[in-house]
């Protein structure tokens, strides 16, 4: 038992204090099983704190927008209780898994063009320790935020930022798919592959920044014009 607490304390301190060489031995060894508990029960129970301010948060964004007038009263009314509950926090875990599992998927493609040879394997047990960092931090602060009714989102996120600046568009919600702990996730991922693959540190900090500039440009793109449909 202490030993397994042990190991599970020296991967979570190591990817914050030593995360070049943290994620180059998880993705050597293709360790991925502790970060991913973790990733797991922490998405899950946040989810369950923050589930019932967020739908409180969701119905009044609701009636104060254009969509209202094509709701009633009773599809205003949000609520979530019991096995519901239950079954968002569960959803929402999965759907952390699944969104490492994609980034894992292009961070191969855009490094194996790069050069760098390895197996998908290594890329998502590098990735998923590194979401210690860009998923599970933030999370717990995030959740924090919210049930003090601190605006944390709009700290670290440069779309918040672009916004409060009175920008508006496209660029407002490219920005918006970033935030300091992304750009954090960014860093240690190049460090970890820099230490792992032996290709040059600015060559892996490039490919990283090139994957974070693509995933924000097609979800931003996709944010913008989804919205601008629902909202005619």
């Amino acid at each position: 038992m202490t030993r397994n607490f042990r190991n599970v304390f020296n991967t979570v301190s190591g990817v914050f204090s030593r995360p070049g060489s943290t994620l180059a031995a998880a993705a050597r060894e293709k360790r991925f099983t502790t970060a991913m508990l973790i990733l797991l029960l922490v998405v899950a129970v946040c989810t369950w704190i923050s589930a019932p301010m967020q739908m409180e948060r969701s119905r009044v964004i609701l009636e104060d927008s254009p969509l209202s007038q094509y709701l009633d009263g009773d599809g205003i009314n949000l609520s979530i209780r019991g096995w519901q509950r239950a079954a968002v926090s569960a959803w929402a875990a999965l759907m952390s898994l699944l969104a490492v599992v994609i980034v894992a998927f292009l961070l191969y493609l855009f490094y194996g063009v790069a050069g760098v040879e390895g197996q998908y394997s290594h890329f998502f047990a590098l990735t998923i320790n590194a979401a210690l960092i860009g998923t599970v931090l933030p999370r717990i602060l995030l959740t924090l935020g919210i049930a003090l009714g601190w605006p944390l989102f709009s700290w670290i996120s440069p779309g918040e930022w672009a916004r409060q600046a009175g920008l508006s568009g496209a660029l407002v919600s490219i920005l918006g798919q970033m935030d300091l702990f992304t750009l954090w996730f960014v860093i240690v991922i190049s460090l970890g592959v820099h230490a792992w693959s032996g290709i040059r540190l600015r060559r892996s900090v490039g490919v990283a920044v090139g994957y974070l500039v693509f995933k924000s440009v097609v979800l931003g793109l996709l944010g913008y014009f989804g919205s601008r449909m629902l909202t005619g």
